[in-house]
């Protein structure tokens, strides 16, 4: 790779990602080069390195989850399977085992739901309260269309705004986070006309935005909505206006897997079954076996996927509610062989 690109009448002073995401749109070849990195990228992070960890004995993946990282969510190496992207095409190389069904659950909208009970913004309340999805409300309302109109790569492309700018980024710094996290190319033009409008439709974040910021500078303390406190410096601007949400989300996950460890114990009646590729003779019908960040994954023997959804959905549901008051929580289920069957 050259050390320098010419775009029209400029060089660029160098090929890094961030430099080529910036000046997207100059130069159709500057996509496709971010576009190549990417998928190089996912070929080699995303193929060997997840088979040669399977274990000869059990066929499973056990990976190492640290539950102490400064936002209170978990950390999961060795391998990481926190950061497997959520395309069908990569989930659903992960299968249940021979007489077993992958059982699903997710929180539906939770960071922006906790946006919503955090700012109590109005707009973002009523979206929740009336069970809308606040990705189709915010896509509605970028493209000047009615919900029912826009399409699922319009919803798609509001992600990363809503993500962004609930948590406080600038224009510059969208463009990055949109490009990398969304695969949705932004000008700086439109991410300056994006940011204006997302915060004319949702003016309670931006209040919440400047309290939580003055707050945080005077005391230098974040809070998720349970009150655990993390300590930060007075210049981690983005962090006081992130850690209350990813907090909080983590502070659920954690209670989320009480609820539903104590929701599979209860229910130990259930007759086990004789697992061949366990080191143990008998293995629970129902297991749990992944959770990231707001999703928990069971393993329940055939037969018994129902029962499995069932408790698997409650404890999340009665998690989400020690934290929300003022939105519903919302659980969203699949039942299949790969963790793509949601």
């Amino acid at each position: 790779m050259l050390s320098s690109l010419r775009i029209l009448d400029k060089t660029l002073k160098d090929t890094n990602n961030t430099t080529l995401i910036m000046a997207a749109g100059k130069n159709p070849i500057i996509n496709k080069v971010v576009d190549y990195r990417e998928v190089s990228k996912r070929c080699t992070s995303y193929s060997g390195t997840y088979i040669e960890a399977i274990n000869p004995i059990t066929g499973r993946i056990h990976c190492d989850f640290w539950p102490f990282l400064v936002s209170g969510r978990y950390g999961i190496r060795n391998p990481n399977l926190g950061q497997i992207p959520r395309e069908t095409e990569y989930r659903e190389g992960f299968i249940a085992s021979n007489g077993r069904k992958l059982v699903i659950g997710d929180w539906k909208n939770i960071e922006m739901c906790i946006i919503a009970e955090l700012s109590e913004d109005e707009e973002l309340l009523r979206i929740f309260r009336e069970g809308k999805d606040a990705h189709y409300e915010t896509a509605a309302a970028l493209n000047h269309k009615s919900v029912v109109k826009v399409t699922k790569s319009e919803r798609q492309e509001a992600k990363p705004l809503n993500f962004g700018f609930g948590y406080g980024m600038g224009a510059a710094k969208l463009i990055l986070y949109a490009k990398a996290g969304y695969g949705v190319d932004l000008s700086f033009k439109e991410a300056r006309k994006f940011r204006k409008m997302w915060f004319d439709k949702y003016k309670g974040v931006g209040y919440w935005h400047e309290e939580v910021l003055k707050t945080g500078k005077r005391t230098r303390v974040s809070r998720t909505i349970c009150g655990r406190r993390r300590y930060m410096g007075e210049d981690a601007h983005g962090e006081y206006l992130n850690n209350p949400v990813q907090g909080t989300g983590a502070d659920m996950l954690k209670t989320a897997l009480r609820y539903v460890y104590d929701n599979l114990k209860n229910t130990m009646g259930v007759p086990p079954v004789r697992h061949r590729n366990c080191v143990r003779d008998y293995v629970p019908s129902i297991i749990m076996v992944n959770h990231v960040h707001d999703e928990l994954v069971l393993a329940a023997s055939e037969g018994f996927e129902d029962r499995a959804q069932v408790l698997l959905n409650d404890g999340m549901k009665r998690a989400g509610e020690v934290f929300l008051k003022k939105v519903p929580t919302v659980v969203e289920g699949g039942i299949g062989n790969t963790w793509a069957s949601k």
